[in-house]
Order: C-alpha cells, then structure tokens, then sequence
C-alpha cells in the first residue's frame, strides 16, 4: 500500500500575498510516499497575484478534488515537469480550466515508471475505448461507470462515475492494490465494448474526419484553458497514435510533443489554426498520414526530426503532406532514415526559407525546389552521398534565391574520375557551399583528402583518362562512319531507287506492274546532252516510222520536279532503257545514274528481267568500258551503230524489233 503527502508545509508560511514566482522544487516525500496536491496547500494561493508557479520534480501523481480550481486567476504560467502525473490513471480534475494560464510546462512525467505502461494524454491505449467513453458520456455522464468486477473493488465503490471531463482524457485499470485512499481515487472504465450496446457504428468512426468538419455525434476534444498559448509535454512516455481530436480553444501557438513515443501520427488534430510551432521530433515514429497536417493552416515552424519517416514520405509523390502549409518557413525533416523523395515533395510550401534534411541517408538528390524563391537554407550534411548527378546538380542550379547555403559536409564524396564534375561545380559554388577549404573525400585507398588538395591531381589524372576515352570514341566513331559510308556508297544507286519507289507508292504517282497494262513510253531514252543532235534526227524516227512512244528528258520530263525523280518516273513507266553509249556517256553522272536506275528497275520491279538496250555509238575498247556495261554486253545482245551506219531502215528496224521483244 502506498502512502501520500501534500505541499501544505511549502505553501503555509507565504511571506506575503504580492509574491510573483513560487518555486517548490524537489520537495520530496518519505520513501514509498507519493505525492498529492490537497485543497488546504492550494488555498493561500487563492488570493495573491502569483503569476508563476514550479511544482518540479516532486513526484506529484494526482490532485485532491478542485484543488486546481483555488490557483489565482493571475497564473500565467504552471510548471509540472518531472512528476508523475500519469493523465490516464489517476485524476487532475480542473488543472486546465484555469482562465488565466498562458504557459503550460508537463515535460518530463513518469519517468520512473514503466516503459510499458503507456500515457494518454492525446491518445489511449484503444483507440475504440476512446471513443466509446467519450461518445458515451457526451450522451450520459452518469452512464460511464465501470462495468466490469475488478477483485477488491466494493460494489458501491463501482457506482462512481468517472468525472474527468475538464480533461477529455481516458483512465487505464489503477489496481486497487496500489491505492491507500480508495475512496479518494475514481475508478476507470472498463475496455469492454459489449458494455455499451447503445453504441453504433457511426459512433465510432475515426474523428475528426480528414477534412477537420466539426462532427457533434463525437465529443473527441481535448480540454485546454482557454487562453493557453504554449503546452510542452516532452519525454512522457505519451504513445502509441496521436488519433483524430479537436482542440476546445483554437489559442494555441506553440505545441512540443518532443521525446515520447508515438508511432503513428495518424490525425488530423483540429481547431490549431493558431499553432506557429509544431515539435513532434524524438518520438521514433514509423508512420504518418496525408491529412495529419490539415488543421495547422498558419504553421510556420514544424520539426519532425528524429523518427523513422523515410519509407512514409516516399509515397508523397505530389506533397500532399504539406499541401494546407503555404506559411511554412521551417522545415526540420533530418534524422529520418530518408534514402530519397519524391520530385514534387516540396510543391506546397512556398514560403519555406530553411529546409534541414541532414543526418539521413540520401545518395542523391532529384526534388524540385525552383520555386522556393525565399530559400536561404538546404541542409544536406550527414547523408550517404559520395557525389551528385548531373541532373541533380542541374536542379540546384536552378535555385532562383541568390542567398541560399547550401550545407553538405560530412558526406562520404568520392575522389575519382566519376566525381570530378561534382567537385569542379563544388568548388565554382563554393561560396554558396560554405567551409569549402574543410570538404574532404575519400580516395581509391579510402583515405580522406581535403578537396582543394587533391583536385587539380585529380583533373590532371582524369584528363589523360578523359582524352584516352574521347580518342577511343572519335575512333569508333569515324570507323563506323566510313563502314557505313562504304555500305551508303556501294548500295547508293539501290537506296535511291528504293526510297523514290517508296515516296511513289505512300504519296501518289505509283502503280504497281501488275496493275500497268500498258506502259506511257515504249523506250525511255538516255544519252549525254552532246548526243542530243542524233536523238533529235535520227532515234525520232521510232515514233515517226515505227509508232514508238520515246520518253526523251529534254522534251518528257516534267519541270518542277526532282530531275532523279523525272528519271525513275520515266524509266518505271517505259518499256525499255535506250542507253548510247559514248565516252561522253561514260562521263556523264547523269548517264550512269540513269543506266543504274534502269538496272534496278529491272531487279526490284520486273522480276529481275533486263531492260537495257545497249547501242555502243563508239568504237570503244572494252577495257575502258565500266564492268557494269561490260556485264551487260557480255550476257546479252546489243547493238553497233557503227554496223548500220548507212543503213538506217535496218538500224530503226532492229531497235523497234528489241523494244517490242
């Protein structure tokens, strides 16, 4: 059994009532003693003009009744740190119904106790017992009785109702093995939901829901004075979720839960549309919700450092976390196991002026932080990165404030030929960088160098390196340029054909040979512009006596076109290729062009059938004669002029004969 003691021997001899500040500090009970603050060491405070009281480190556990109702309205600031004021298990009625507190310090509660018995100030153990509790003496405050039989508990003792309202807060099982004033202790709840069968399932829904609408089904709110502006509730053991609530006074402004142990920040927390600071770091949480940060629209100041966020901030792809923050300045994220985040986290949080993400684990950096005009800071020392992308340094680059420090010591940089570019734009931003003559990096033997020493060494090293990798590309390069130039040249004449057919057939002008019944032109006529003067006077004959239809480029082709155009127009639509053959035939581009087109003609569009008539105009040794013509001369039959040349009737007879064969 336990025994309690009260302050009535700090607050019995006041030396008068305009004291201001009252510190009864470490006031310690006898061993096995705790401590109680009864109404008689309240009362000669009731009526002096004491703005600060300390009640620090004395294993404060409870109050008596209405004890904190006789603290004067002057009371702008109450310190409970270092007690062991366990809000879910023993009763604190009317602490924070005081009008007049401004600053209210909890910090630093239950500290000898248990790390496995769990506070619940902001949260309970059961998130459905919260609610049904709540729920239920909303509706009936006599109905929240306990309901279950504890051993050593009168059942008179169990018609108590559990009156903690000032505080919103839920008690855990006390075992009345522990107490000595039973009757002094107010019984909890039982965590039994068969217990209130009037409940429903609308009533225990999460609250508030995720957009902060006011539910009056749900009394989920927690109590504070009314003009309360600071609460720091910081190493308390408070866990596991800080749930969906609703503050009672939108007056707050500052709110640290630093150093407990909540593992979800699950919310969202309502009516703090006042908060400027937000102090959750030290709590090792794991997870945390889009719409946890809704209801602190005017947020300045949030740190959250310290947990284990990383995995949970990578699924923000669009920074939907931070999307109601537009006041935000700070931003304290380091020491989240943080391996990467996603481009747009930043996307809702202009004003943001610092931003720390240092003592994490990130290798590189891909956010998009543009926009951010009034940034001065980007912490990113204490990360894993050995040095940084292309793209990344590109993103820093386009950092719009002129005055930004962008911090990235203690990094493991590397000093090698892969970081060289980021060291160079290291060091041409070094100003921005700051303590640049103290960047070191870790060379191959994994010894640290300072930068400044090792990166002209560096660039000597790597330039032999770079130039060796530069010639060996220009190298290949060239090699599989005059490999494919060779394949380009030795094919021209077949691509150039094949890409005019193809123009032909998907952009008009184009008829397959089965299709043709007839062709335009029996023969298409090619011949050096010095032979034009024979074309005229004597080949013209094949349409004047013989009825044949010439295609003759000089009068045939049609103007505006591509002249190689007009050539496969006229050789795809004539029967046969008329080539005179002259050593001004042999010089000419034009001529060869024309007897290679006809050729692949003949192989690409008449089933590899020949359509060359050859006429040898001069006696021309065969050794001067391309081996293309000589081919052709060989394997099949051609004309002489030189045969016929006082027998014209013979020579049109014997041109008309191969033209219709």
């Amino acid at each position: 059994m336990l025994g309690f003691c009260g302050f009535r021997n700090i607050t019995q001899d006041l030396p008068n009532t305009d004291i201001k500040v009252l510190k009864a500090n470490q006031i310690y009970c006898p061993y096995g003693f705790s401590t109680i603050l009864f109404v008689d060491d309240i009362k000669p405070l009731k009526d002096t003009n004491l703005t600060e009281l300390y009640l620090d480190g004395n294993r404060l556990e409870m109050t008596e009744d209405l004890a904190p109702t006789y603290l004067p309205k002057t009371l702008r600031v109450l310190s409970l740190m270092g007690n062991r004021l366990r809000l879910d298990k023993y009763k604190v009625d009317g602490i924070l119904t005081l009008t007049g507190i401004n600053s209210l310090f909890l910090s630093s509660q239950d500290q000898t106790q248990s790390q496995q018995v769990h506070s619940g100030w902001f949260v309970c153990n059961d998130f459905t017992d919260t609610i049904q509790c709540l729920s239920d003496r909303k509706s009936n405050k006599q109905s929240c009785m306990l309901q279950k039989q504890n051993g050593g508990v009168s059942s008179q003792q169990r018609q108590v109702s559990y009156e903690s309202d000032e505080f919103g807060l839920i008690a855990e099982t006390y075992s009345s093995d522990d107490a000595n004033f039973v009757d002094s202790v107010k019984h909890p709840r039982t965590r039994d939901i068969q217990s209130y069968p009037h409940l429903t399932a609308a009533d225990i829904q999460p609250y508030p829901p995720p957009n902060c609408t006011f539910d009056p089904r749900i009394s989920f709110v927690n109590m504070i004075p009314p003009n309360t502006k600071y609460i720091y509730f910081e190493s308390s053991n408070l866990g596991d979720i800080i749930i969906p609530n609703w503050m009672s006074n939108d007056t707050l402004e500052y709110i640290s839960l630093r150093g407990n142990n909540f593992q979800y920040f699950q919310g969202p927390v309502c009516n703090v549309t006042n908060v400027k600071i937000l102090d959750l770091s030290e709590n090792m949480c794991l997870n945390i919700y889009a719409h946890f940060f809704i209801g602190f629209i005017n947020l300045e100041e949030l740190f959250i450092q310290g947990n284990l966020l990383g995995d949970a901030m990578k699924t923000f792809e669009n920074g939907e976390l931070f999307e109601k923050q537009l006041k935000l300045k700070i931003l304290n994220i380091s020491s989240n196991r943080i391996t990467t985040l996603p481009k747009n986290f930043f996307a809702h949080v202009p004003n943001i002026k610092t931003l720390d993400i240092s003592h994490n684990l990130l290798t590189d950096w891909n956010v998009t932080i543009s926009h951010l005009w009034k940034l001065n800071v980007v912490d990113l020392s204490y990360n894993q990165i050995t040095f940084l992308s292309d793209k990344a340094m590109e993103k820093l680059d386009k950092i719009t404030s002129q005055n930004i420090q962008i911090k990235m010591m203690h990094n493991p940089f590397e000093c090698s030929c892969d970081s060289l570019s980021f060291l160079l734009w290291y060091k041409k931003h070094r100003k921005r960088m700051g303590s640049y003559s103290n960047v070191t990096c870790k060379n191959s033997k994994r010894e640290l160098i300072y930068v400044k020493d090792v990166l002209l060494s560096l660039q000597k090293k790597c330039s032999s390196k770079v130039g060796l990798i530069i010639g060996a590309g220009l190298f290949l390069f060239l090699s599989l340029g005059m490999i494919f130039g060779a394949i380009v040249y030795r094919y021209r004449i077949r691509l150039k054909y094949s890409f005019h057919m193809f123009k032909r057939q998907y952009f008009g002008g184009y008829e397959p040979l089965h299709v043709i019944q007839n062709y335009t032109f029996d023969a298409f006529i090619s011949y050096a512009d010095k032979d034009r003067q024979f074309v005229i006077n004597r080949l013209i004959e094949l349409e004047n006596k013989k009825g044949k239809r010439l295609c003759i480029h000089h009068r045939d082709f049609i103007p505006g076109n591509e002249i190689a155009e007009n050539i496969i127009n006229g050789i795809h639509h004539s029967r046969k290729t008329i080539c005179l053959i002259t050593r001004e035939f042999l010089k000419s581009d034009w001529c060869n062009y024309e007897f290679n087109i006809a050729r692949m003609e003949g192989i690409c569009s008449r089933e590899r059938k020949n359509i060359i008539i050859i006429i040898l105009m001069e006696d021309i040794p065969y050794k001067q004669l391309p081996i293309r013509i000589m081919e052709l001369i060989v394997e099949e039959t051609y004309l002489s002029y030189a045969d016929c040349l006082n027998d014209d009737d013979r020579f049109l007879d014997l041109l008309a004969t191969a033209i219709e064969n």
